[in-house]
C-alpha cells in the first residue's frame, strides 16, 4: 500500500484526507480516509500518541482504524497498537469477503513491518 497525507506539510492532522493506493497485479485501487482524531496523552505508567481515521464514501470497507504508539514509563518498551472495526462497504467486498479479509491482514502486517523498521533504525522514532 502507498499513501499520501493531503496536508500542506504531509503530516497527519485532524480533518486531513489520506489517499491510499493498493496495487493488485495490473489493477490499482485508490481510496481515501479522513483523520477524525489525533491524540497524545500520558495516563499513569505510559505515554501514548496516535490517530484515528474513518473510511470515506467509495472505500471498499466502512469503518474506523486507530493507530497508536504506547511506551511503558518504567521499562521504556514501545508497542504499536492497531485497532480496527469494519464491515464491507461495497457489493464487491461483500461478495469477496474472504479475499478482502486476507488483504486487510496483509496490509496490517505490512504496517507492522514498516513500524518495526522505523524502530530498528537508530534515532528514527521518538515519543
Amino acid at each position: 500500500m502507498r499513501y499520501r497525507v493531503c496536508t500542506g506539510d504531509g503530516r497527519v492532522a485532524r480533518g486531513a484526507t489520506i489517499v491510499q493506493r493498493v496495487r493488485l497485479g495490473l489493477v490499482a485501487l485508490e481510496t481515501a480516509v479522513r483523520v477524525v482524531d489525533v491524540f497524545e496523552w500520558a495516563p499513569p505508567g505510559e505515554r501514548k500518541c496516535g490517530f484515528s481515521y474513518a473510511t470515506l464514501e467509495g472505500h471498499p470497507e466502512r469503518g474506523i482504524a486507530t493507530f497508536y504508539v504506547r511506551q511503558d514509563s518504567l521499562t521504556g518498551v514501545v508497542d504499536l497498537v492497531i485497532e480496527t472495526w469494519s464491515r464491507p462497504g461495497t457489493w464487491a467486498t461483500r461478495m469477496g469477503r474472504p479475499v478482502a479479509r486476507l488483504l486487510q491482514r496483509h496490509l496490517t502486517s505490512e504496517a507492522l513491518r514498516y513500524f518495526q523498521a522505523l524502530v530498528v533504525a537508530p534515532g528514527s522514532l521518538s515519543l
